[in-house]
């Protein structure tokens, strides 16, 4: 798995930084510098930074000369690790990292999946084995069981009527749960589980740019 991350890196012609961390595996990372807010993309499962949306939302950072950063969790693309013995706790902490070190000021979180921690999806991909171990560590972190999901801050949902790996409907039970009032969710009639057609990465850049404008703008 991790040689065929990597092929797809090598097409994809991106050369990583990479963020050491003392015991733990180093990530690796793009980072545009810019204006604050910036954009942090946190990638979906067995996902890596060659995704289309993270390439389409650092192409927007770019040309609007706002800060963006990308990076693969432990295990998955170019980061060091093991992707097999990895946890979703283990993925929480690599984004915590990301955030500490390598950003500063508020950010606008762009996630390429939501799923309540409980759906892994392999869409159109070959089956993926995963240790028990994977499976009963990740209840730790399930959010849909709870009345109530902790967000306060405004939230945007795009989400594909034809995605046959995550029903549209799980977007209503995430905006039901948050405890943001200013919750939107977009959905795309035929829209697949990747949201990677053209009219749907501009959807997506929208939301981004639509949620910069409700935080002032720091040199």
């Amino acid at each position: 798995m991790k040689w065929r991350l990597r092929q797809m890196y090598r097409s994809a012609n991106m050369a990583p930084s990479f963020l050491s961390r003392q015991g733990l595996p180093r990530l690796a990372y793009h980072r545009l510098p810019g204006c604050s807010p910036g954009v942090v993309f946190l990638l979906g499962f067995c996902s890596t930074r060659a995704n289309p949306k993270c390439q389409r939302m650092e192409q927007f950072c770019r040309e609007t000369g706002r800060a963006f950063v990308s990076f693969d969790y432990r295990g998955c693309g170019e980061s060091d690790g093991c992707f097999e013995e990895s946890r979703l706790g283990d993925w929480k902490e690599d984004t915590l990292s990301v955030f500490d070190e390598l950003t500063s000021g508020p950010q606008v979180r762009s996630q390429a999946q939501q799923n309540g921690f409980h759906v892994f999806p392999r869409a159109g991909k070959e089956p993926l084995l995963m240790q028990w171990g994977f499976f009963e560590e990740a209840e730790q972190h399930g959010l849909l069981e709870r009345p109530s999901i902790g967000v306060s801050c405004p939230v945007r949902l795009l989400h594909g009527l034809g995605d046959k790996t995550v029903p549209w409907q799980r977007a209503l039970e995430v905006a039901e749960r948050l405890q943001s009032a200013n919750v939107h969710i977009t959905l795309f009639k035929g829209g697949e589980h990747g949201l990677d057609k053209e009219e749907e990465l501009s959807e997506l850049v929208g939301a981004v740019r639509g949620l910069l404008a409700l935080v002032p703008q720091e040199g």
